[in-house]
């Protein structure tokens, strides 16, 4: 079953602009933000993902048995089944504003962007798809904190009542149940619980909200250079990213019919095999995962496995 978009909502300009208001004007333009009348926050829940581990990342003769953990969100390339998501939306809503005689714009003035540098979380906040959790991650209505997120910018304004899009409803964008009450803020969301915060490696995490990037070893996963001390002795049987805060978290609801076929990695790879691979045999296994290279350097994914061998063990 392929996975479905598990929560959307829309925002007008005014909650764009006001999220957007910063950025630099590269950045405004290369995403289209001054040409966008609003827009459509989504969200896609994960699950554990494929426990099968691709062949070239198992021990080879002669390999130590020693694996390095990959976080949820890149076992599968759950970015790239998102984006796929939107485009097959974006057919489906051009379509139906042609057939009742609505001109749906130019296919540009569609812009369905994941992973992008816009402020996906704050749109989807302000799109009222969920609600901010202690560990700084959306707590997605019916799915917690396990999801990826992407926007789909329109030539219109779909929080405006009168829009098309308002009532349309299709098949992709059916939400699962809620399987918790919905959290209106953040204090309301994590009140009592401090699991995130205790569950953090490193500190990054505090009980009123506030993040140390400088301490997360999410953050640290695709930076050059060496670790600083503190961060590698911390670093854990880890090759990229971290879910302990996820891990921790009381509402995270893996979606268990969540599914796809695009860049499956599995839960792990064993170390010797990203050590021993050059940059570009690693770069060619890696294509078409969300560890595809494009943002992180080999010579970065081979220190973590460098640093996870000291850590890792044939548990996966």
């Amino acid at each position: 079953m392929r996975a479905r978009v598990t929560r959307f909502g829309f925002f007008g300009r005014s909650e764009l602009e006001l999220a957007c208001g910063a950025l630099p004007v590269e950045v405004r333009a290369q995403y289209g933000v001054d040409s966008a009348l609003g827009g459509v926050a989504v969200a896609l829940a994960y699950n554990d993902g494929p426990r099968e581990i691709p062949a070239w990342a198992l021990p080879q003769a002669g390999d130590p048995e020693h694996f390095a953990s990959l976080a949820r969100f890149v076992r599968t390339h759950w970015y790239a089944e998102l984006s796929e998501r939107l485009k097959n939306a974006v057919g489906e809503i051009r379509e139906s504003f042609s057939g009742v005689g609505m001109d749906p714009g130019p296919p540009r003035a569609w812009r369905r962007l994941v992973n992008s540098r816009l402020p996906e979380r704050r749109l989807a906040l302000a799109a009222g798809i969920g609600s901010l959790g202690r560990s700084g991650l959306v707590l997605v209505n019916g799915a917690g904190p396990g999801c990826v997120l992407g926007l789909l910018l329109t030539p219109f304004d779909p929080s405006n009542a009168d829009s098309s899009l308002a009532s349309w409803n299709p098949a992709i964008f059916t939400p699962k149940a809620h399987h918790f009450p919905t959290p209106s803020s953040f204090s309301e969301a994590c009140e009592g619980c401090e699991a995130c915060v205790a569950a953090c490696p490193t500190g990054a995490l505090s009980l009123g909200g506030n993040f140390h990037r400088e301490l997360c070893l999410q953050e640290w996963s695709a930076k050059p250079g060496p670790l600083p001390p503190f961060i590698e002795e911390r670093w854990g049987p880890r090759l990229y990213g971290c879910d302990a805060c996820l891990e921790a978290c009381p509402r995270f609801s893996p979606a268990t019919d969540a599914d796809s076929e695009l860049g499956r990695l599995g839960p792990g790879v064993c170390v010797a095999r990203v050590l021993a691979a050059s940059d570009e045999e690693l770069k060619g296994k890696l294509k078409g995962s969300a560890l595809g290279l494009g943002w992180i350097s080999a010579e970065s994914l081979k220190r973590n496995a460098r640093t996870a061998s000291n850590f890792s063990s044939s548990a996966i």
